[in-house]
C-alpha cells in the first residue's frame, strides 16, 4: 500500500498533457468569439497538423515499417469502420420509428463511413436543419 501511495505522490504528468488541460481551462474561462474564434480555429488546425507531423518525423523508419507489419489489425479496423458500422446503420433503418426519429438521425453520422459530409448534420446548430443547409453553413468546418 505504501508503494502505491508513493507512486501516486511521485507521479509527474507529461508536459503536453498539462498544457492541453491548461488550454481547456483557459478556453472555458475565456471563450473565443467573433473574428478571434475564426483565427483560433485555423491556429488550432495548424498546430494539430504540426503536432502530427513532428510525431511522425521522430519515428524511425524501422518503427514505421514495424507498424505496417500489423496488417491484420489495420484490416480489422478498416472492416469495422467501412463495413460493420455502416451495416449497423442500415440495420437501424427499419427500426427508425421504434427508436425515434431524433435517435436515428443522431446515429447516422456514427454509423456512416467517415467523411466531412457525414458530419455536417451533426455539427448543425439548428435542430431539424436539412443537410444541405447545414453543409452550406459558413461555420461548418467540413465544407470549406
Amino acid at each position: 500500500m505504501r508503494n502505491f501511495i508513493d507512486r501516486i505522490l511521485g507521479y509527474r504528468p507529461d508536459l503536453l498533457i498539462v498544457l492541453i488541460v491548461l488550454g481547456v481551462i483557459l478556453a472555458l474561462i475565456f471563450p473565443a468569439d467573433g473574428t478571434f474564434a475564426d483565427v483560433m480555429d485555423w491556429v488550432v488546425k495548424i498546430v494539430i497538423g504540426v503536432l502530427f507531423f513532428l510525431y511522425g518525423a521522430r519515428l524511425s523508419t524501422r518503427e514505421a515499417l514495424n507498424g505496417l507489419m500489423h496488417w491484420r489489425l489495420h484490416l480489422l479496423i478498416l472492416a469495422f469502420t467501412f463495413l460493420l458500422f455502416p451495416l449497423i446503420g442500415l440495420a437501424l433503418m427499419p427500426l427508425q420509428h421504434a427508436i425515434g426519429e431524433d435517435l436515428y438521425q443522431g446515429s447516422r453520422p456514427l454509423t456512416s463511413p467517415p467523411s466531412p459530409r457525414a458530419m455536417c448534420p451533426a455539427r448543425s446548430s439548428v435542430p431539424r436543419r436539412p443537410t444541405s443547409s447545414a453543409c452550406s453553413s459558413p461555420r461548418c468546418w467540413c465544407c470549406c
